[in-house]
């Protein structure tokens, strides 16, 4: 009895998550740095080209269309008690197709890994390792967010909310100094290209945000399912905050043109600002918040990746995947030929298209929930 008792249960702690352990608001906090940290990377370039002084009203459009996208998932998820993302889409597609309905997902997830990494240490060959080779730098920081992937979804969420603190605590005051530098008239015309191209932009970018689909896909792990919809809610909101921020004080201090033209204009930005007499070299600080936020994305979608993976082929646990899935992004990470290149399959091709992941996913599984339900088939929730 002894020995089948309290340690057997000891053993199923280390080897697989526990469910119910995950409170909905740090889970919250650690898709809000995820997210945001496209701020850091190309993406103020990419929305000063596209909507010009405008960007931050195309994403929060874009935050609307994801907060949609959320509702219906959350829904869908709502009829099958117990279930994740995987479990609902096989539960009303079957195994084969449901399996194929979350594919795009796990291969957003590692796609997002291999860019990001590309871009991440060639942010930081520029800045700070220009005698180290970026393949070497790749490998070291794919390395940390693979070790951080495995220990597992709990570590990473109290991980994240010690980064989150230190992130803030610099961020804000960062933030703060450019606003000296700002000149606001730089936004006009408020509607950037126009209301029409606006709202296109709009829906587009709500590719900006799918990570929120991970709440589906961890939904079993999350200590009180009714938090769900208020944790997307929180996170898409506080990413939108995060990346508006930056947006309108890199287009109010470079302007859309000087924005257009930067690879990554948020660091050249912190060049820029001296915060009084001794403290000139601000990009070091700023180099310090890319490096926690980064790393914590590539954790994310790493994970993201493992716990689909890990799902479809009915595994116990994803820890097994995590190296294969880490050395695979990295291998990717390479197939475009430059950090030019990596950054605009990422935002001009990837996240144009996003939207059919962000909304069609979650509608595709509550028809099908819905179709099974009228058609008598389905009708019974998950056990």
């Amino acid at each position: 009895m002894r020995g089948r008792g309290p340690g057997r249960r000891g053993g199923e702690r280390t080897l697989k998550p526990r469910a119910g352990h995950v409170d909905g608001t740090h889970l919250a906090i650690v898709l809000i740095v995820a997210m945001s940290a496209n701020g850091f990377l190309a993406l103020p370039r990419f929305v000063a080209l596209r909507a010009g002084g405008a960007g931050w009203l195309a994403m929060g459009l874009g935050a609307l269309v994801a907060l949609a996208g959320l509702t219906l998932l959350v829904t869908a998820l709502a009829r099958f008690r117990g279930q994740g993302l995987v479990g609902v889409a096989a539960e009303v597609a079957g195994p084969v197709v449901g399996r194929l309905l979350v594919l795009p997902l796990f291969l957003y997830f590692l796609a997002d890994t291999a860019l990001t990494g590309r871009e991440f240490a060639e942010n930081l060959y520029l800045a700070l390792l220009p005698n180290t080779p970026v393949p070497v730098t790749a490998a070291v920081l794919l390395g940390l967010a693979g070790a951080t992937a495995s220990l597992g979804l709990e570590t990473l969420v109290r991980a994240a909310m010690l980064w989150s603190l230190i992130i803030a605590l610099f961020l804000v005051p960062l933030l703060a100094s450019f606003v000296t530098l700002a000149d606001f008239s730089n936004l006009t015309p408020l509607w950037g290209p126009g209301l029409g191209s606006l709202a296109i932009q709009g829906w587009k970018d709500s590719g900006l945000y799918p990570e929120y689909l991970l709440l589906g896909v961890v939904a079993p792990l999350v200590r009180r399912r009714q938090e769900l919809w208020r944790a997307g809610a929180l996170a898409i909101g506080g990413t939108w905050l995060v990346l508006a921020s930056l947006s309108v004080l890199t287009v109010a201090v470079l302007s859309p043109e000087g924005a257009a033209r930067l690879s990554f204009p948020v660091f050249v930005l912190a060049r820029s600002v001296a915060l009084g007499r001794f403290l000139e070299r601000v990009e070091a600080v700023f180099v310090f918040l890319f490096f926690l936020a980064l790393t914590l994305r590539k954790s994310v979608t790493l994970l993201g990746a493992a716990f689909l993976l890990a799902g479809s082929l009915d595994l116990g646990h994803h820890r097994p995947l995590v190296p294969a899935l880490t050395v695979l992004a990295y291998g990717l990470s390479f197939v475009p030929l430059s950090v030019t290149e990596a950054a605009a399959l990422d935002f001009t091709v990837i996240r144009e298209v996003l939207w059919v992941l962000v909304v069609g996913l979650p509608l595709a599984l509550l028809a099908l929930a819905a179709g099974r339900r009228k058609g008598g088939g389905g009708a019974a929730r998950s056990r």
